[in-house]
């Protein structure tokens, strides 16, 4: 593959990136709580206007953008690694987090709910119906996307032997010809091929175990495999994150336009449902490319608090969900607490809570920064200070 765009060990607005959309998460979740158009874990009879559209902007770029940046670093990761300490390391980030703080944590947010709403905790129910992976789905998304990309490199890799190369030399080259607009009115046309998928005899609305939910593995694929792609192409990672800013704004405004204008969904033929997936492609899309635009604009420099960010992000984003969903029920959903002071509290209760975990007890004992960072210990330092796990898609 061509070199990929990385100048030193990090790239600056990338790690920012990845530690500003997972701390979003606290943020949405918050704000879920007083979400009148989306039913929650935890619901306040206070509703807010303000809290739907926050949850709706955040959630249009979010997971989509923080998915580009995962497949990014891991192609990165894959190319100076190779497949066998990748695949180690994945393990230890994804897998082993996801693991311990499903069956603790997450298991004591359960319990705490059904106990809030008086019904019998089921122990049994919560590990068939996976509600033990809760917030922390994306991480299996990401295992899955590790164990396919790198069956799948390790496989191409053999064939195409040594012209693989070359070949991907020349396609690297065309790919970075394509203007950035042209991409993304492309990759838009994803969410209307998904359910086609499944009349090709793909399980795309199938869940297995509980927590290998195939729709979310299909709908997400797309922004992982756009981000490695990127990696091993420079060119077309450097003008997707510098496309034009009037360009993307004008996707993004026609795209929100056009959903406004047609039928609302229960009066949609098959015309107007395809539309409506397109055009929500679209806007997805665009606020995606703006997303990577403004942080390469205005953080693309190395920042002491924004290291900080992205360093502790991964903790915090596997302690906030208990904390929110705690305080919700006990705090604000029993005093009935108004939304924007509510909101607030659960943002700053959460994220304070968290923090301490992390730099106080997390960073302090390696085998916590294994179980919860996935953060090995280096073998010739065992002694020193271990280093800092800066999120789950850490290279």
């Amino acid at each position: 593959m061509a070199d990929t765009p990385v100048r030193g060990d990090r790239i600056h607005f990338v790690d920012a990136m990845r530690g500003i959309l997972m701390l979003l998460g606290v943020v949405l979740h918050s704000a879920q709580v007083f979400n009148p158009g989306e039913p929650w874990r935890v619901e306040s009879a206070q509703t807010s206007v303000l809290a739907h559209w926050l949850v709706t902007v955040i959630h249009t770029f979010r997971m989509p953008a923080f998915f580009v940046v995962a497949g990014f670093l891991f192609m990165v990761s894959f190319r100076s690694r190779g497949a066998a300490e990748l695949l180690r390391d994945r393990v230890f980030r994804l897998v082993v987090p996801l693991l311990v703080v499903g069956f603790s944590l997450n298991v004591l947010q359960e319990w705490l709910l059904s106990t809030h709403d008086g019904e019998v905790f089921d122990p049994v129910a919560l590990v068939v119906e996976g509600r033990w992976v809760s917030h922390l789905w994306f991480l299996v998304n990401l295992s899955v996307y590790t164990l396919l990309v790198v069956a799948v490199m390790e496989v191409v890799s053999p064939v195409l032997g040594a012209a693989g190369a070359p070949a991907w030399r020349r396609c690297a080259s065309l790919l970075e010809r394509v203007p950035p607009f042209v991409l993304l009115l492309v990759l838009s046309t994803w969410p209307v091929v998904v359910p086609l998928l499944s009349r090709v005899g793909l399980p795309v609305y199938e869940n297995y175990l509980g927590f290998l939910r195939m729709f979310s593995l299909f709908e997400y694929l797309v922004y992982f495999v756009l981000g490695a792609v990127m990696a091993g192409a420079p060119g077309m990672f450097r003008r997707f994150c510098e496309q034009s800013v009037p360009a993307a704004s004008a996707l993004l405004l026609a795209a929100v336009g056009g959903l406004y204008l047609l039928p609302e969904p229960d009066a949609q033929d098959l015309a107007d449902k395809v539309a409506f997936a397109y055009l929500n492609g679209l806007v997805i899309w665009a606020a995606v490319g703006l997303c990577f635009v403004f942080f390469r604009r205005c953080i693309d420099k190395h920042s002491f608090w924004l290291e900080e960010a992205a360093r502790s992000s991964y903790s915090i984003y596997l302690f906030h969900h208990f904390v929110v969903v705690a305080v919700g029920l006990l705090v604000v959903v029993q005093y009935d607490i108004p939304p924007l002071p509510g909101m607030l509290l659960l943002i700053v209760v959460a994220t304070l809570v968290s923090l301490v975990l992390h730099y106080g007890v997390v960073k302090r004992f390696p085998v916590l920064m294994l179980l919860l960072n996935g953060v090995r210990p280096h073998p010739r330092a065992r002694t020193a200070t271990p280093p800092v796990a800066t999120g789950a898609g850490d290279t």
